[in-house]
């Protein structure tokens, strides 16, 4: 038996026989006949592979590399190279107890050495031979990490902290709102297959997922907002409304309505940031509402907790009043970043 090691990675050891004899083989293949004929041609091909081995040994050709997948077990499960990167260690241990900066010195030289081969040598022989089968990332802990970056870099939260930190005035928000924020916004809004559905400020989606569960694939939805890159990810998240998206302000509600030939919505969700709007701004897009909404038309839209005290937000609960018939606040939303509540309104 015999195998080659290299700092990360095994290759799987090779079984052979001893070189036989010809009077040897030749005395076991008389023995041999005596039993099944299978058999016997499984031990003259194990003998010709063990000839042809010993031939190619004795004569100058060269090895072939291959392209079998390196197994990576016990250790070289969670890092490559440990006997390069940790089991060198041993010369530090050994240089701080005895206290010696010369040993310490040697310690830093033979691991730069180590380090050194397994880069010039060890790697490209492990490329060549391996080529695109083996582990790309230096261990599964850094391979894992990766995922979960990339997954993060392309999580609603990443997406939404990166659009605030380009638009902070425009998007208002650091965080997408949570699921039971978004139930709490559609309840009591009576969305069903029939309805026409107006959505300010989607961002990425998080009532809006709500809002076509409700809608069951039928309905007409119409979302305003004006990022360009929540407007791209919400296409590529819902590809089937993705004409429904408009990069357009909410103060053209009721002129796309009417552009559809549609004459009033039932319902309207905002995820505008009020707070950060002047009182003119604010008047105009409720007033565009009111006038986009049937008769009885429903209107949400949510606040922070701070709102409850801020002045800005009791003057926006005020012209809430001014504007709607009806102005009912839900229960706190604890799940949401920051704590929300709901201001459900309705319009004569």
């Amino acid at each position: 038996d015999y195998g080659w090691f290299y700092g990360d990675f095994f290759l799987s050891p090779v079984k052979l026989r001893p070189r036989i004899s010809r009077n040897e083989k030749s005395r076991k293949m008389s023995k041999s006949k005596s039993r099944s004929r299978p058999r016997i041609r499984v031990d003259r091909e194990v003998h010709d592979a063990v000839d042809a081995h010993s031939d190619s040994q004795s004569s100058d050709s060269k090895w072939e590399p291959n392209e079998h997948m390196p197994s990576y077990v016990g250790i070289y499960r969670y890092m490559n190279n440990p006997l390069v990167y940790l089991g060198h260690l041993w010369m530090y241990g050994l240089a701080i107890l005895c206290y010696s900066r010369s040993l310490f010195a040697v310690a830093i030289v033979a691991h730069v050495l180590k380090i050194y081969l397994l880069y010039t040598v060890e790697k490209p022989h492990m490329e060549r031979i391996y080529k695109n089968n083996r582990r790309q990332s230096s261990s599964a802990i850094t391979h894992k990490m990766k995922i979960k970056a990339k997954e993060a870099r392309s999580s609603d939260t990443a997406v939404f902290l990166a659009n605030w930190v380009k638009h902070p005035i425009e998007t208002g928000a650091l965080a997408p709102s949570s699921k039971q924020l978004a139930i709490e916004m559609c309840n009591t809004m009576n969305i069903g297959p029939d309805s026409v559905v107006v959505e300010l400020g989607p961002g990425t989606g998080p009532f809006t997922e709500v809002i076509f569960e409700l809608m069951q694939g039928k309905g007409t939805y119409i979302g305003f907002e004006l990022s360009e890159e929540f407007i791209e990810k919400l296409r590529n998240r819902f590809p089937e409304h993705k004409d429904d998206f408009l990069c357009r302000s909410a103060e053209d509600i009721t002129k796309v309505l009417k552009e559809r030939g549609i004459k009033h919505c039932d319902c309207v969700l905002s995820g505008l940031p009020w707070a950060i709007f002047s009182k003119e701004l604010q008047q105009s897009i409720l007033t565009q509402v009111t006038k986009s909404l049937k008769r009885e038309g429903r209107f949400a839209t949510f606040a922070y907790l701070q709102g409850l005290v801020l002045p800005a937000g009791q003057t926006f609960r005020a012209l809430l009043s001014r504007n709607f018939v009806k102005v009912e606040r839900s229960k706190i939303v604890w799940k949401n970043l920051p704590p929300a509540f709901v201001y459900r309104c309705q319009v004569k």
